[in-house]
């Protein structure tokens, strides 16, 4: 599908400094995010890694699968950014656009319950055996559900209305049937809208009721896993802002400009999206202890199993030399006798 959009003189990217710049940011969010997501399932899967509580550490291991799948959708961007255009057919055009309007919701809703359930979790500490995995896994479990259902209507209502957009290099939806007019407001506030602003209104609250425990039973509470959860809503918040920013108000504030700023901020939108897929496993590393030690064992661990064959450790030379001293001694001691 065609539109306005499109066009690579008025949209495209024309120096490819720029694009070159572009795509090795993508690079580095698409391996944080596909390498930091899968050490993030195993370690807490496996190794029980993250020493969080068992309902956080659950929905965490759910932001990470979403975190892959949106690295995928990110991976077709990148390709499209290196060859300059859409060289990826019409089927992996479809498939990506339709995968992006998934995990975008299904994002947004797992970090409303993180902070949520974090903020519920501190306030009626009382209930926290009915905060189980399984009650964590039904949630998320509800949340994948819920988010699919807006782009399978969105197949449904007109399949084909997907098109190649120069201003993020992407295939995406144009929404350009009739229905989509009044529809697309009611769907994008509580699909969107909803979410971004449970996240930083519960994580206020969070913090207040942190500061309100910490008078009265600092040693109860656990700082690790609060603040954990109140740096990844934070830096969230961040991520998301410019593109909410630039959805709500744009038809109000950002048509005041030119077209080449619109075009401009949009971009520095889409890529501040990517900051909210790359980040978690570093901020886990910084803020959990037990998975920062994990890290340092399996590294260390590696490091022994790849030295190379016929190698020897300094712990080796030094027996050895030890062995040879007292061998030399004995030899010495039945000369003399």
């Amino acid at each position: 599908m065609e539109t306005e959009f499109s066009d690579y003189f008025t949209y495209g990217i024309h120096n490819s400094a720029v694009r070159h710049l572009w795509a090795a940011f993508t690079i580095l969010t698409i391996l944080s995010a596909q390498l930091g997501g899968i050490i993030i399932l195993i370690s807490t899967i496996r190794y029980n890694a993250l020493r969080l509580h068992r309902f956080t550490v659950t929905i965490i291991q759910h932001i990470a699968a979403c975190d892959i799948i949106s690295s995928l959708v990110l991976s077709t961007f990148l390709v499209s950014l290196l060859a300059n255009g859409n060289v990826l057919g019409t089927f992996i055009c479809h498939a990506r656009a339709y995968l992006a309007l998934y995990s975008f919701p299904a994002s947004l809703h797992l970090m409303a319950a993180l902070t949520t359930t974090k903020y519920l979790l501190l306030k009626f500490p009382l209930n926290d055996t009915n905060w189980s995995r399984r009650r964590a896994r039904w949630v998320c479990g509800t949340i994948w559900f819920y988010s699919i259902i807006f782009p399978f209507s969105l197949f449904l209502t007109d399949r084909h209305d997907v098109g190649f957009d120069y201003r993020e290099y992407d295939c995406r939806y144009f929404f350009s049937s009739g229905v989509w007019k009044t529809v697309r407001p009611i769907v994008a506030v509580f699909l969107c809208l909803l979410p971004s602003l449970i996240v930083p209104i519960t994580t206020a609250l969070l913090i207040l009721e942190a500061r309100k425990v910490a008078r009265r039973h600092r040693d109860n509470l656990r700082w690790q896993g609060l603040i954990t959860v109140i740096l990844t809503a934070l830096v969230f918040v961040v991520s998301v802002a410019p593109i909410s920013f630039y959805s709500v108000l744009g038809y109000v504030v950002v048509e005041q400009f030119s077209e080449t700023d619109q075009v401009t901020f949009y971009r520095l939108a889409v890529t501040c999206l990517s900051i909210n897929v790359m980040y978690n496993f570093y901020l886990y590393s910084f803020t959990v202890s037990s998975f920062r030690k994990f890290l340092v064992s399996r590294a260390k661990s590696f490091c022994r199993k790849d030295r190379r064959p016929g190698s020897v450790s300094r712990g080796q030379i030094s027996e050895t030399r030890l062995t040879g001293t007292t061998s030399s001694i004995k030899y010495s001691s039945v000369a003399a006798s």
